[in-house]
């Protein structure tokens, strides 16, 4: 899998499958302290979205609920600047739960504010994940390489 770098972080792509997305919602899940969400997933066609973007979610925070909507691979345009990622989306998503309470009570530069903050985190998350999976990669390349 190609990477490119873009602004220091790793872009591998990243595009799951119903079930690799549902585990990575439950990785980051317990990751992130929202093991205690119920997290509501699904692919949905750009046309079904309500907003603009790679991923969406509405929440309930009284329930502890969420509903999460990936962008269909399909409806992803290949000259974006950016590839799809849905790890990263996933992150993304999911940190805005820390921030539901507050949410509705923000203005829109708030809200902007908040969402600059989930990107930079979010992205900063997997990317030093991926990293923390390479290294692992490597040793036990190299611990089996020795052993050989």
């Amino acid at each position: 899998m190609q990477k490119e770098i873009n602004k220091g972080l790793i872009y591998n792509g990243c595009v799951f499958t119903e079930e690799e997305a549902l585990t990575a919602i439950a990785k980051w899940q317990r990751r992130l302290r929202l093991a205690d969400w119920h997290i509501y997933f699904a692919f949905k066609r750009r046309h079904d979205m309500l907003l603009d973007g790679q991923a969406e979610i509405k929440w309930e925070v009284r329930r502890k609920t969420a509903v999460m909507n990936l962008l269909d691979p399909i409806d992803y345009c290949a000259d974006h600047v950016q590839k799809q990622d849905h790890e990263c989306s996933i992150v993304h998503e999911l940190l805005h739960l820390h921030f539901a309470s507050i949410h509705e009570k923000t203005d829109e530069l708030g809200e902007l504010i908040e969402e600059q903050a989930i990107n930079a985190i979010s992205e900063a998350l997997v990317a030093l994940s991926r990293e923390v999976e390479q290294l692992k990669e490597r040793t036990e390349a190299t611990l089996e390489s020795t052993t050989s």
